[in-house]
């Protein structure tokens, strides 16, 4: 899990930056301090992202299907199926892969709102919303 990962990386950097004493090179112990700390920073911006879209998506679990697409919304459009939540790419569910995107994507914001059967343009091409689930 991706979770763990993180926080096994901040617990490594964090060490790693206890560990590093003071030389004789002050200037290289400060440079390599700072670049830990940069590395902490940027892990840990990682991490909170990660807990703040599973919290979002969690929100959608128990949700009723709506008429119109919404956040939480499964989406088929063409042969094609879309999350609107957040976004985080393409996933791979076996049988089929679903695109996680956000309500603020530039097609996100096309489909916010449709109702089942209305016309959109998926890549250039015309088509339309054949389910909300």
């Amino acid at each position: 899990m991706r979770e763990e990962f993180y926080r096994a990386e901040l617990a490594r950097l964090q060490e790693s930056k206890s560990a590093d004493t003071k030389s004789s090179a002050g200037d290289k112990f400060e440079t390599s301090r700072e670049m830990i700390a940069q590395e902490i920073a940027k892990v840990d911006h990682s991490l909170q992202t990660l807990i703040s879209n599973r919290k979002f998506m969690e929100e959608f679990a128990d949700q009723e299907v709506s008429e119109t697409v919404r956040n939480g919304s499964i989406i088929r459009v063409g042969d094609q199926l879309f999350l609107l939540g957040v976004s985080l790419g393409e996933m791979d569910l076996g049988l089929e892969k679903i695109f996680l995107l956000s309500r603020s994507s530039p097609f996100g914001k096309i489909l916010f709102g449709l109702k089942k059967n209305d016309p959109v343009q998926f890549m250039g091409k015309p088509n339309q919303i054949n389910e909300i689930l």
